[in-house]
């Protein structure tokens, strides 16, 4: 029983987990090229990988993609790689543009547009559990 049981969670760990190739506490070597980008919403496209403490993300936003107020207790470290996306964070805007980096603390509700095509880099600190349990809200998927 027990054995079944094993197997049973590893089963549905993989189906959850689009990365098999991330295992927590082990040194993992592969390139981000292999892991399929999933559809979040309209406009917005996610991937990620991710170790025992935390996890990097890549979203492609097109243009005019938005990604709703939200807030998490991780850490969020939003590097823009290509594009430009405006951010709302306490009132504030920042443009955020192709090199910059912006450093979002833990549980600061935040909120993204997408002013360009935009290829973002994310490091979050710790793993995004709503992620890898499948229970994010903030995408809307209609």
């Amino acid at each position: 029983m027990k054995l079944f049981q094993l197997a049973l969670v590893t089963i549905v760990t993989f189906s959850v987990i689009k990365a098999s190739a991330q295992k927590g506490n082990e040194v993992n070597h592969f390139s981000m090229d292999t892991l399929k980008y999933e559809k979040m919403m309209d406009k917005i496209d996610r991937k990620y990988a991710y170790g025992s403490m935390g996890m990097i993300a890549y979203f492609k936003l097109e243009k005019g993609a938005h990604i709703s107020k939200h807030k998490h207790p991780n850490e969020q470290i939003t590097h823009v790689l290509e594009g430009k996306v405006k951010v709302a964070i306490n009132g504030m805007e920042y443009i955020v543009k192709k090199g910059d980096v912006l450093i979002i603390p833990p549980n600061v509700e935040h909120e993204f547009w997408a002013l360009e095509d935009t290829l973002d880099m994310d490091m979050f600190t710790p793993l995004r559990m709503d992620w890898l349990n499948k229970t994010e809200t903030y995408f809307d998927k209609k």
